[in-house]
């Protein structure tokens, strides 16, 4: 494109008015980024912060002043300033590979901590004090970059009522981001410039969060975060046009698929490709089948009973209760006794939006007792590790709630059972016939999984010693193991005990609570899963293992997932997809290992 000042407002005005940045200063803007102008220094200086300074971070050495000795005209069209990003990084992993990469970083970074011998741990808490962040659209997605201000704008400090604003600004003509400095109301000469670190934020809890990293404020909060109420379930499932059919389910009859030839429909490859018993036939048409195994979960399922009745679905009106991690949480709530923050088998777990003072009081409470303080970050329905943050970092873990994305945080198991120092998961296969009455059953054949890296809570930014689903190493056949491998990995880590019978008792008594929790008549839907006479459910749940002060194993429930991938089990047994539709849609428990969960 053409650089001149009509395309630069063409390309940036949106940016500018959605940053309140006012249109007198445009042009003067335009001008400073073509001319590369960096010169704040002409009129701004640091002075440093006299003994008992109560501004606010504090305990910082210096502060920003004016040194233009006619002050700052705020009406003036020339009062912006360009300050530049003296570092970005997208997560922890991601810059303590720059911190590794780049010598004279750490040097820098020292200084403008003003702290002298840091190592590279310390680095990576501590610019979660300093760091802002900014978010851009990346191929349709929102990607944050996290950044630091270069040694005068991190110097900028807070104000309730700020004389000045800052703010990231993308320039698109260059494809590089800095920030751009503006008054909000004249200035006289040598007084301090302020910022206001929540711009934005209004409700005075979600201020003194926002702004804990800074001033840790106190705040009340139980860190036994109570249930959600019923609304909160009612807005997600209006988000998702959850309808449940007119009838009320007893009257819907239910129908059972033909003796022979049974058509279904499969959205996904590994069915079309490993369904091939002579009892099924694959049909391209939607309409013509007799089973719909659909990629996603079913939402108007009035639609679905209204044009198709007798058709048979892999899923249940609300099952998202158990497949997301924030409604999971909330159904391991309804078991946990009066006082608990979690229950046993359910590691505490908070909804980072809007439990964020409950997870400050049990992170305080653990810190204050000598508690291991290590969390996971995650978002509500997340899977890959990659989007996974493990860290024992209070101000990190805070500093994401300013991407207004759906997270949770979650207590990270660190004392896990190990083989040859590798941490593992290990999954049980479930599936569900029927809500009224409850009908379940668990597939018993565990998959497991090793991380790629031995497990080193000194590295928390390496997630391939901390998460088995970390795929750096590009492969996970290597590293998988079965239900033979299981026990003979609890009858390593515990010799003489039957720790495997132990830990299936206890994964499956997790299971059981799980759906009873998900299906209790002390809640209506959209809180509970709802019966529809045609629904059947397939599942995966993934757990860790603990080891107690006496040696034994507790397990721990990490996720459920709707619709998991079977590549893993069909390498061990190739007729595993035919074993599975047979038991879930034939009534035929003949083919494989189960229990039930319903007894």
């Amino acid at each position: 494109m053409e650089i001149n000042f009509e395309n630069f407002v063409k390309y940036h005005e949106s940016s500018l008015k959605a940053n309140a940045v006012p249109e007198r200063f445009w042009k003067k803007l335009y001008e400073k980024i073509i001319g590369q102008t960096f010169d704040a220094g002409e009129d701004f200086g640091l002075a440093e912060n006299p003994d008992g300074d109560k501004g606010i971070p504090k305990n910082r050495k210096y502060k920003v002043v004016v040194r233009n000795e006619e002050g700052i005209d705020c009406e003036k069209h020339e009062s912006i300033w360009l300050i530049d990003h003296c570092w970005t990084w997208r997560d922890r992993a991601e810059a303590a590979r720059q911190l590794d990469e780049h010598e004279n970083l750490k040097q820098r970074l020292e200084g403008l901590f003003e702290k002298e011998k840091l190592d590279k741990n310390e680095i990576l808490d501590e610019i979660w004090s300093w760091g802002q962040v900014y978010n851009i659209n990346i191929d349709g997605e929102n990607a944050a970059f996290w950044y630091l201000l270069d040694e005068f704008g991190s110097r900028i400090r807070h104000h309730g009522d700020p004389n000045f604003a800052v703010v990231p600004f993308f320039c698109q003509f260059y494809g590089y981001s800095i920030s751009i400095m503006f008054p909000r109301r004249s200035l006289d000469p040598y007084e301090e410039v302020t910022r206001d670190y929540s711009a934005g934020t209004r409700e005075s809890d979600d201020r003194a969060i926002r702004l804990y990293h800074l001033v840790q404020s106190k705040i009340e909060a139980s860190p036994a975060a109570p249930q959600k109420p019923a609304e909160f379930f009612e807005k997600i499932a209006d988000k998702l046009n959850m309808t449940l059919p007119s009838l009320e389910a007893h009257m819907i009859p239910e129908i059972k698929p033909p003796a022979q030839n049974i058509k279904v429909y499969a959205e996904t490859a590994q069915v079309q490709k490993h369904l091939n018993d002579e009892l099924f036939e694959l049909v391209p048409d939607r309409s013509s089948a007799d089973i719909l195994w659909l990629q996603k979960p079913i939402h108007d399922f009035q639609e679905q009973c209204d044009q198709a009745p007798h058709q048979i679905v892999n899923s249940f009106p609300f099952e998202y209760l158990m497949t997301v991690k924030v409604d999971l949480t909330e159904m391991a709530k309804r078991k946990r006794k009066n006082g608990e923050t979690s229950v046993h088998w359910y590691s505490p777990t908070y909804d980072l939006l809007s439990e964020a003072a409950n997870f400050i009081a049990e992170f305080k409470r653990r810190e204050s007792q000598g508690f291991d303080n290590t969390w996971i970050m995650k978002s509500w329905n997340g899977q890959r590790a990659d989007k996974t943050i493990v860290t024992s970092c209070l101000n990190e873990i805070l500093r994401h709630r300013e991407l207004n994305q759906p997270l949770v945080v979650q207590k990270f198991i660190t004392n896990q059972f190990t083989i040859n120092n590798r941490a593992f998961h290990y999954r049980y296969h479930f599936f569900i016939k029927s809500i009224q009455p409850i009908e379940a059953y668990v597939v018993d054949m565990v998959r497991g999984l090793f991380c790629p890296k031995d497990f080193d809570l000194e590295k928390l930014y390496d997630n391939g010693g901390l998460l088995s689903n970390d795929d750096t190493d590009g492969d996970y056949s290597e590293r998988m193991f079965f239900e033979k491998d299981f026990v003979e990995i609890l009858n390593e880590l515990s010799p003489g005990k039957d720790l495997h019978s132990s830990v299936r008792a206890q994964s499956t008594k997790i299971l059981r609570d799980v759906i009873i929790s998900s299906i209790s008549k002390d809640y209506n839907p959209p809180c509970v899963i709802s019966h529809y006479p045609q629904s059947r459910g397939f599942y995966a749940a993934d757990f860790v293992l603990e080891k107690t002060e006496d040696g034994s194993a507790r397990p721990y429930l990490l996720e459920i997932n709707f619709n998991p991938s079977l590549s893993a089990m069909l390498k061990v047994d190739p007729d595993f997809m035919n074993k599975v539709f047979k038991t879930m849609f034939c009534d035929d428990k003949s083919f494989l290992p189960l229990i039930a969960l319903h007894a």
